[in-house]
């Protein structure tokens, strides 16, 4: 096709796509203008893919409440498109909702058919719930499209239910026949609520009816009833027979929810009025006459006969009947009975006739009132019958008082009662005049009532007074304020009332502060004139006259006094009476400013350095009186602006200065603070003084004193020498003065250090250090100090000691105000040249020389004189011979000469010639010696040398013809056979030698032991070890005693290959675990009977041997704790360190027996030879099993020698078994050592110690626990005693103690008294949440002094009851004439205190052996002790307390003193916690069926499995909200040096939540544990636990839902019978000791409760689903009936088969019964 520009241009050329999608298209064109072509052009055309993809909806529908309304928003509604905008995704509503409808924000109140994504994301469309109906569902369609792809979707909307309906009545009327019960059903009342259940539905009676009862299931009378009673036909009306036409009762109706409701057919308004159902009842006939009319008499009248009465009038005749009033008689009412018959014969009996009436009278008889109050109002009562109007006239009677005169009436004449009203009040008007009047009277009465009686007070007389108009004289101030100067006062007396006459008054002056003085005799120090109380003081008034002058003079005087008073006082008025207002006027006259003492400072400025530490300020006090005492307060103050501040720069202050009469001036101190700590420059700085409240004067000026601070002089940064002197050697090369800078240090600082020669010469001596800047010392801000470096000239010539100065100039600082140089401006630099000092000495101080061999041959030996340091003077020693063993002459020449050191001389040599003296002898010895320096320039040190003679010939006829060799006594008798064999490690060497390390240089052993020697012929295995190096010396000694001469064997290593008793492990060191036993004998032990046996059993390795000792002292000191010295004997007097001939005890650890009799022969060669060990060596060495490797030391002690000689101690357990028995505790500490010989220990021993206490429970008689009984305080009033009898701890664990009292006074104890508020009481100090409860058992029937029995038990139980107990008793006395009678007769008194100490624990039993396995199972709280080897022991942290937070490391391991080494493991399977209930210490004693914390128990409060190995989905994770954190050392990846100990295991917990219980709760531990030989350890794992298979087993035969029952006390449970030594399984339990010091403390209302929930894998499923369960459970049950039915019938069969065959090796019981029944079984 062709087109033009044109075209293009017009919008006419259009591209259409044919369909196909993702196609790249072109047009290829040419274009010409007619002329010129242009070719092959080409237009591409990009086709873009049709949208298919459909939007992605989120539509999660939503939930409200009935009415209400909710916004969706993106989370419940939204959709997204990956082709579109999600603004532009757009909901349509297809369908609206049915019972509400949507909203826009923007166009509230108007529903929507769309909106957009973008609105949904702008929470603005919310639904609207509008429906009235209770339909709980509601939802709209909606289509989302975006443009291409529609989504239809329906968003479902849940309603939940909202009371909003009120409830609706209908009510009819009820008809009942008279008498009877009609039930009330919906027909008659009912109410409809469409969101309400008729249960809820509620009617309650807001008026009951009056002639009958509402009853619920015709028995109850009820108030309220719902819908559901209505329907169900259980309310009803009960008529009571009345002659009642009809009858009613209120009510109102509720939801619950709204108290308003409707009235049907008015659903309009409703309302929250009660409703009136009315009741119609039909009468019944039944011929009785009826009282037609029965009014009563209202009131009583007046009869004609003049009597009170009441005429009584019928219908039926004309008769009259008349009441008549008894005379005298006040009642109100009467009443009188009746019979009516009529003619039919019917009766109405006992009908009555009730009179009622009323009586008024006046409330008084008499009334006064005053003239001035206008108006008296009499009060009338009517009392009695008020159900009637009465009326009641009333008028006045002229008295003196006369009407409208004196007073007016009432215009009113009569007073009217109205119903029910007891009071009226009639009102008389009391005119006024201004003429006084004495009293005047008239009368009031009473007359004609209507419907009442008159009764007295009918007249009342009121009297009128009329003080007001009397003549009143007063003063019309009470106070008056004048100066002291005013000469002459004038005090104005009024008069009011009838001034018409005279009056007369006298005005007198009272004394108060102010002093007085009489006008005759003036007196000082006075300050007025008096006006006595007299004649001359009268004031007369005249008539008429109002106002006179009281006249009193005050005296100026030039005294000052503080503000003074006196009183003028009116008195004895004629004429008239004195006014309540005033009849005194106080006069003060004020103090006199004039005259007043002016406190001020003595200058206005204070200067004061920061240094000087305080500043003294003067105040003065001047004026013309200073006759008193005053005082003022001084305080300090800021300036404004803020310069100095106290507490910073000064101590502020706030004191009084007192001065003293005639004082004028006082001197204060105020401290000034100087920053010694931190000194800063400051500058000036001030604060101000101000004087504040003289008293007895005024403030003058200045009352202000500025003082000004200035620390420019010692806060200015100071530098000054640290010391005065230095000394220095010369040969060190310098000297280093500090120079100590103070003041403000944090600006930078110089100075000069420069040197001053002295006897120390400049060049010569040292370097100059100029005065120049080249000797500037810089201090950096912050440095305190600084070297100032001389550095020394060394020569080589010695010089004596020198001296030089150094000196501090030209200070120099950053600060404001400069630097300066402190009192320490110089120091003396003191040089020593001792290094240089010339010493002349010998060159050795031992020398050997042999002696010649022949007669005129001289030996010569040559002996070095040596001279060091200076050497440039001469010296002059003499060298002289002195005579030791050797004599001169015989065996040497004797020199004496001089040695002259010349000018560079350093050594000369002295010969001394040695003779030959033809005789033998030993060795010989003479010294020489070095005299002084005879021109005192050297010093001799090193003056004396020995020269010893050497003889060669003297010893070889005693000299051993070959060098020893050392040998192990087990190859002794085979010596070249066992030639190139080392020796054995842990035997005895012989002949002996010195053992040393391999490296070191032999050393001779010369350490002896009280049971060997290393001087012996056998050298004890204690003495070396495998390794050691070993060479003997040997001496022979001929028939004369001569020694021979020394021959030393070959060094011997001993093997570290071969040996007795070698360690566990090669090269370990330290502790090894021990065994130690203690028991009693009794009578069955012949050779020790009543004794307790002490054994100690402990593993023995080559080259150690154990010490074991009994306090009082641990061992220490080895070097004299082994030796034979005899302080061991004192020092240890328990120990196994004594011989048997040492110990002060009856037995000891070793005897008199040097072999043991227990072993036949011997087990190695010479290991009971006494020739060749010692009898000392074998006595203690008896003791060792050599083929067991384990030493044994066995003792015996009675309980004297374990408590006075050995360190025990005895303790009350608390365990009472009756009245006069108590188990005690023995407490016998053990420390156990390992020693081994070395040279490089202290004292050439090194030991590892361990310690440890021993335990012995046993019961002893206590019969009376105090003879003496505890008195009462001596103080006391009265006396008494206390015995306490015995004491014990019950069942459950609760303290109980019995005693009895002695009054030793006539009366006795009681427990109360009715006469006082006091209790006898007991409480404990020591223990302040336990209480008790005190009772007295019997008593003596006498008050003379009688014996009282009583007894107190704890109310709960705690685990240690230790502690002083206060027994308050109430002492009760009697008169001794008084005899002794039940109850008894006496007066209480003060209480009686009684302290008792007791030192009871409730102890829990160790577990026994045969339980534990003999292992041992301990707590600990560090790391590192849990994961270790136990080499070093654990010590006392196995017996620490656990704070809250920290973490519970148990430990279970096998006895170490059975040695097993790695050929047994230990298991942990089982760990569980427990508390015991009111202080129940858990104890496991199957026997006694206690089982710890393994099984539930009555006396448990808590009890939880923490970790089980084999089922660790049934572990208890947490106590209440914390959790436990149980782990097995397996499951810790740190613990892995644990797991690797052969025979431990171990496992931790947190102790958080144990803190969870009130204090007093204890916990405990309880673990189960396998103890294996390697062999069989893998055996057994991964099986399920029996406890699980059995409960399993159980709960598959409960019934679904049935928690299983509570085990009974009886019931053992089956954990319990696999564990003992057959089953390779014990148990142990341990007591967790808590720490509560650093804990919020827990009171038992908060502590967490949850007794009776039992660890998980001991309860069944929860309630919840019961129903299903049930059913379920029902089916099963059925189920397995019928199962277990045919394998009997299937059993029985088989057993009449196979009833002669033999049994085979199947079973048809279950399989898990054949496993559990194994004892190879490795799991509980």
């Amino acid at each position: 096709m062709n087109f033009t520009q044109n075209e293009v241009d017009q919008g006419l050329i259009f591209y259409t796509h044919n369909g196909q999608e993702g196609i790249r298209d072109l047009i290829k064109f040419d274009v010409t203008d007619g002329i010129n072509p242009l070719i092959d052009r080409y237009f591409y055309v990009t086709v873009g893919g049709i949208d298919m993809v459909f939007p992605d909806v989120i539509n999660k529908g939503v939930s409200l409440k009935e009415g209400g309304r909710v916004t969706l928003t993106t989370d419940l509604l939204s959709t997204s498109d990956l082709n579109s905008p999600d603004e532009h995704l757009v909901f349509t509503i297809t369908r609206a909702p049915m019972r509400g409808h949507l909203e826009c924000t923007d166009t509230p109140g108007m529903p929507i058919s769309s909106f957009t994504q973008l609105q949904l994301a702008g929470n603005k469309v919310y639904y609207i719930h509008t429906a009235d109906d209770e339909v709980k569902m509601d939802s709209f369609e909606f289509e989302v499209t975006d443009g291409y792809n529609p989504v239809f979707r329906t968003f479902r909307i849940s309603i939940s239910d909202v009371d909003n309906k009120k409830p609706v009545v209908t009510i009819h009327s009820l008809v009942v026949i008279e008498g009877e019960n009609k039930l009330i059903t919906p027909f008659e009342l009912t109410v409809e609520d469409r969101d309400t259940v008729d249960r809820l539905l509620k009617f309650t009676i807001t008026q009951i009816p009056v002639h009958g009862r509402l009853l619920f299931n015709n028995t109850q009378s009820v108030t309220s009833f719902t819908k559901q009673d209505l329907n169900e036909n259980m309310i009803s009306y009960k008529h009571d027979g009345t002659e009642s036409a009809g009858d009613s009762f209120s009510f109102t109706v509720t939801d619950g929810t709204h108290t308003d409701f409707y009235i049907f057919p008015d659903t309009v308004f409703e309302t929250r009025k009660p409703q009136v159902m009315k009741i119609t009842v039909l009468p019944v006939d039944n011929g009785v006459p009826q009282i037609v009319v029965n009014k009563g008499a209202p009131t009583l009248r007046l009869l004609e006969t003049g009597h009170l009465g009441f005429v009584i009038t019928t219908e039926i005749d004309d008769m009259n009947i008349c009441y008549v009033l008894r005379d005298g008689d006040n009642a109100t009412n009467d009443i009188f009975s009746f019979s009516i018959e009529d003619s039919g014969g019917n009766k109405l009996k006992n009908q009555q006739f009730r009179l009622n009436w009323a009586w008024i009278s006046l409330e008084k008889e008499n009334y006064v009132v005053d003239e001035d109050v206008k108006f008296l109002e009499v009060v009338l009562k009517r009392r009695g019958y008020l159900g009637e109007t009465s009326f009641v006239s009333i008028g006045t009677k002229d008295g003196t008082a006369e009407k409208d005169k004196d007073f007016r009436g009432k215009s009113q004449k009569q007073v009217q009662f109205n119903p029910g009203q007891t009071t009226a009040i009639w009102k008389v008007r009391i005119l006024s005049d201004s003429e006084y009047e004495v009293s005047e009277t008239f009368q009031i009465v009473l007359s004609e009532p209507v419907m009442a009686a008159l009764e007295f007070p009918e007249f009342a007389t009121v009297e009128i007074l009329d003080p007001d108009d009397e003549s009143t004289v007063f003063i019309p101030s009470a106070t008056y304020n004048i100066e002291e100067d005013i000469g002459e006062l004038l005090i104005p007396v009024h008069r009011s009332g009838d001034v018409s006459q005279e009056l007369m008054v006298i005005c007198y002056t009272q004394q108060v502060s102010a002093t007085g003085t009489i006008p005759t005799t003036v007196l000082s120090y006075s300050d007025y004139i008096s006006r006595p109380e007299d004649h001359h003081s009268i004031l007369r008034f005249d008539k008429g006259e109002m106002e006179k002058s009281c006249r009193v003079v005050i005296i100026d005087d030039s005294l000052y006094e503080e503000e003074e008073s006196f009183n003028v006082t009116l008195s004895m008025p004629m004429g008239g009476r004195l006014g309540s207002e005033f009849p005194t006027a106080r006069i003060t006259i004020v103090a006199d400013m004039e005259d007043a003492p002016i406190f001020y400072f003595g200058n206005t400025d204070y200067h004061v350095d920061e240094s000087d530490g305080f500043v003294e300020v003067q105040v003065w006090r001047t004026g013309t009186d200073l006759s008193k005492g005053g005082t003022v307060t001084v305080r300090s103050r800021k300036t404004d602006p803020v310069s100095a501040e106290a507490g910073v720069d000064y101590v502020g202050i706030s004191r009084n200065l007192d001065f003293a009469p005639g004082v004028t001036m006082q001197t204060f101190r105020v401290t000034i603070l100087d920053d010694l700590g931190q000194p800063a420059l400051e500058g000036p700085e001030k604060f101000e003084l101000v004087l504040r409240m003289p008293m007895n004067g005024i403030l003058g000026e200045p009352s202000k004193a500025t003082i000004l601070i200035n620390d420019s002089v010692s806060d200015l940064p100071k530098v000054q020498f640290h010391d005065a002197v230095y000394v220095g050697s010369e040969n060190s090369g310098q000297i280093s003065a500090i120079v100590y800078r103070s003041g403000d240090i944090s600006y930078k600082s110089t100075v000069r250090c420069y040197s001053r020669q002295g006897t120390a010469q400049v060049m010569m001596d040292f370097n100059e250090r100029p005065n120049t800047d080249a000797s500037i010392i810089t201090f950096l801000p912050g440095e305190i100090e600084k070297p100032c470096v001389l550095v020394l000239v060394d020569d080589t010539e010695h010089e004596e000691e020198e001296e030089l100065r150094l000196v501090l100039g030209s200070p120099k600082s950053d600060s404001p105000f400069g630097a300066s140089i402190g009192g320490q401006n110089e120091t003396l630099i003191k040089i020593k040249d001792d290094a240089d000092k010339a010493i002349i000495r010998f060159g050795e101080t031992k020398f050997s020389v042999n002696e010649p061999k022949e007669s005129g041959q001289v030996s010569v030996v040559k002996i070095p004189v040596l001279r060091n340091g200076d050497t440039s003077k001469v010296s002059v020693v003499r060298v002289h011979t002195k005579d030791g063993s050797a004599t001169s002459g015989e065996d040497y020449h004797p020199i004496s000469e001089e040695i002259v050191f010349k000018e560079g001389d350093t050594e000369h040599f002295v010969e001394v010639e040695i003779l030959y003296d033809s005789v033998r002898e030993m060795r010989e010895a003479f010294t020489v010696h070095l005299k002084p320096d005879e021109n005192m320039v050297a010093e001799t040190k090193m003056n004396k040398a020995i020269i010893y003679i050497e003889e060669m010939n003297s010893m070889a006829d005693v000299t051993f013809p070959s060098v020893p060799k050392v040998v192990s006594l087990l190859h002794y008798d085979d010596i070249d056979k066992n030639r190139d064999s080392l020796p054995v490690a842990g035997y005895p060497l012989a002949p002996p030698t010195g053992p040393d390390g391999v490296t070191s240089p032999m050393r001779e052993v010369d350490f002896d032991t009280f049971f060997t020697s290393s001087k012996l012929i056998t050298l004890d295995s204690v003495y070396f070890q495998a390794g050691s190096r070993v060479q003997c010396a040997a001496r022979g000694v001929n028939v004369n005693g001569d020694e021979g001469l020394e021959l030393s064997s070959p060094v011997v290593s001993v093997s570290m290959d071969e040996g007795m008793c070698q360690p566990r492990v090669a090269g370990a060191v330290g502790a090894e675990p021990f065994s130690a036993k203690l028991r009693y004998t009794g009578t069955e032990d012949t050779d020790h009977p009543n004794l307790i046996k002490l054994t100690v059993t402990m593993p023995h390795i080559d080259g150690r041997n154990s010490r074991l000792n009994c306090p009082p002292r641990p061992l220490s000191n080895f070097e004299l704790t082994l030796s034979p010295d005899g302080t061991r004997v004192g020092n240890h007097r328990c120990s196994n360190l004594l011989d048997y001939a040492e110990v002060k005890t009856r037995y000891s650890f070793l005897t008199e027996a040097t072999k043991n009799p227990e072993v036949i022969g011997e087990t190695a060669p010479y290991q009971y030879s006494t020739s060749l060990r010692g009898s000392s060596t074998l006595r203690f060495y008896r003791n060792l099993n050599l083929e067991a490797c384990l030493w044994e030391f066995t003792s015996y002690y009675d309980m004297s020698e374990l408590l006075s000689d050995c360190g025990g101690t005895i303790g009350t357990d608390g365990q009472v078994l009756n009245l006069v028995q108590s188990y005690v505790t023995l407490r016998v500490p053990l420390h156990v050592s390992y020693v081994f010989h070395s040279p490089v220990g202290a004292g050439g021993w090194q030991h590892f110690d361990l310690q440890s206490e021993l335990r012995l429970t046993f019961v002893y008689d206590t019969a009376i626990l105090w003879r003496d009984g505890i008195g009462s305080p001596p103080e006391a009033e009265l006396q008494g005693a206390l015995y306490p009898t015995s004491m014990r701890i019950n069942g459950q664990g609760r303290l109980v103690v019995n005693f009895r009292t002695e009054a030793r006074f006539r009366g006795l104890f009681v427990f109360a008294h009715p006469a006082s508020p006091l209790t006898s009481m007991v409480m404990c100090p020591d223990h302040p949440g336990l209480t008790f409860n005190l009772s007295l058992v019997r008593s003596e029937p006498t008050y003379n002094q009688p014996i009282q029995q009583w007894t107190f038990v704890s109310d709960f139980a705690v685990r240690d009851y230790s502690g002083t107990y206060t027994v308050k008793l109430v002492p009760c006395t009697s008169p001794p004439s008084l005899e002794y009678t039940i109850p008894p007769v006496c007066n209480p008194r003060e209480p009686l205190t009684f302290d008792m100490d007791i030192r009871f624990q409730q102890v829990s039993d160790p577990v026994a052996a045969e339980f534990s396995l003999n292992t041992q199972m301990i707590l600990l709280s560090k790391r590192m002790l849990w994961l270790s080897d136990g080499s070093m022991g654990f010590g006392q942290e196995s017996d620490t307390a656990f704070s809250q937070g920290d973490t519970i490391y148990g430990r279970v391991m096998v006895d170490p003193v059975q040695n097993l080494g790695d050929s047994f493991i230990c298991n942990i399977e089982k760990v569980f916690l427990c508390t015991g209930a009111d202080g129940y210490v858990p104890k496991y004693n199957p026997s006694n069926f206690e089982f710890g914390c393994l099984a539930d128990a009555p006396s448990l409060l808590y009890r939880f499995k923490i970790i089980d190995k084999a089922q660790p989905e049934t572990q208890a994770r947490a106590f209440g909200n914390v959790a436990f954190n149980a782990f097995l050392a397996v499951d810790d990846p740190g613990a892995l040096p644990l797991v690797r100990q052969p025979g431990s295991d171990g496992f931790r917990i947190d102790s958080s939540a144990l803190f969870q219980v009130s204090a007093g709760r204890e916990w405990y531990i309880h673990t189960i544990y396998t103890v294996r030989s390697r062999d069989n350890a893998n055996r057994g794992i991964g099986k399920r636990s029996l406890e699980y298979h059995v409960m399993s087993q159980q709960t598959d035969l409960l019934p679904k839902g049935q928690h299983r029952a509570r085990r009974t006390a009886n019931d053992v449970p089956d954990i319990i019978e696999d564990i003992g030594v057959s089953k390779n399984r014990g148990t142990n339990i341990l007591h967790i000791a808590l720490d509560r010091s650093s804990q919020r403390k827990t009171s038992p209302e908060r502590e967490i409760f949850t007794k009776g929930i039992i660890p998980r894998e001991l309860n069944q499923k929860d309630n919840s689903d019961d129903r299903l369960v049930l059913i379920i459970g029902i089916f099963v049950g059925l189920l397995l009936t019928v199962l277990i039915a045919i394998v009997v019938v299937l059993l029985v069969r088989s057993k009449k088969e196979k009833k002669e065959t033999p049994k085979s090796s199947s079973s048809a019981e279950p399989m898990m019964t054949q496993v559990f029944s194994s004892s190879d079984s490795s799991e509980v």
